[in-house]
């Protein structure tokens, strides 16, 4: 794959990856690998990325058109992809994933776990719907997922990696009233950690990333109903809360995967490695 090519579809900045052959010839499945806006997000920056560091992606998002755009940029600048449409809740839907993608790979190198929702809502106003419903996407998703890859990895040679996608709002309180959100990606990390040292001996590696505030079409999406419009606003706000002085983007977190799943990263699981400019030792 080459980056040049990606050069005028996405936004390329200094701190994007570069091409290597770090993860050549690996297969990589991300779930929540689209898009919801045009900005970047974390799970079309990862497959992007991973793409960069050779791997061949396999794009899995609930929606069909927001897969095959992310597909089609990696197929555009020379990289490898194939788009699946799935649930990634559906028990049936995530297995249908696997078995597509064993029929055509015959192996699975790297699970990336991106999907999550993060509904706004106070606990003594939530629905047990909105607690369910994060559960069932932040927590019950990727277990499905990771279950199914680990059973793969375990019986293939060299083993694999499983990268979550966490926040900082399940290690700090986010000043949000994120309770189902949090409390739902805190499970994530525990199981995260759960599932590293079950199988630390066995060839799997597995982390969770926790990202803080970043700049994402989702987020924008959300702050543009909270400010009422006023980008700027929000952006200068979030900015001031972050020791850095700014916000990170996806291809923070997607640089992150890419380490994670790399060699350099052989003697590291069970890591939750936050991404946040700082700013959860400040809410500390």
């Amino acid at each position: 794959m080459q980056r040049d090519r990606l050069a005028g579809k996405v936004a390329l900045p200094a701190h994007a990856p570069e091409q290597s052959d770090r993860l050549v010839g690996a297969i990589a499945v991300v779930f929540g690998a689209g898009s919801s806006g045009n900005i970047l997000s974390n799970g079309q920056a990862a497959a992007l990325a991973y793409a960069l560091a050779g791997a061949i992606v396999v794009a899995v998002d609930l929606y069909r058109e927001r897969a095959e755009a992310t597909a089609t940029l990696v197929k555009a600048a020379g990289g490898h992809a194939l788009a699946i449409e799935a649930r990634a809740d559906d028990e049936a839907e995530v297995e249908r994933v696997f078995e597509c993608v064993l029929e055509t790979f015959g192996r699975i190198d790297i699970l990336h776990n991106n999907v999550g929702i993060a509904d706004v809502a106070a606990i003594d106003a939530m629905t047990t719907a909105t607690w369910d419903r994060a559960f069932a996407i932040n927590a019950r998703a990727p277990f499905l997922a990771s279950r199914l890859a680990l059973r793969q990895m375990l019986a293939q040679p060299g083993g694999g990696v499983i990268t979550n996608i966490s926040t900082v709002g399940s290690i700090r309180y986010p000043g949000i009233a994120y309770a189902a959100y949090a409390a739902s990606k805190a499970a994530l990390n525990q199981f995260t950690v759960q599932l590293a040292l079950e199988n630390a001996a066995r060839g799997i590696r597995a982390n969770a990333i926790v990202p803080g505030l970043l700049h994402t079409s989702l987020v924008q999406n959300q702050l543009a109903q909270r400010y009422g419009g006023d980008e700027k606003a929000a952006a200068s706000e979030r900015a001031a809360l972050c020791p850095m002085g700014f916000t990170g983007d996806a291809w923070d977190v997607a640089n992150a995967g890419v380490f994670l799943a790399s060699r350099e990263a052989r003697y590291i699981t069970g890591h939750l490695l936050v991404v946040d400019g700082g700013l959860s030792t400040r809410c500390a």
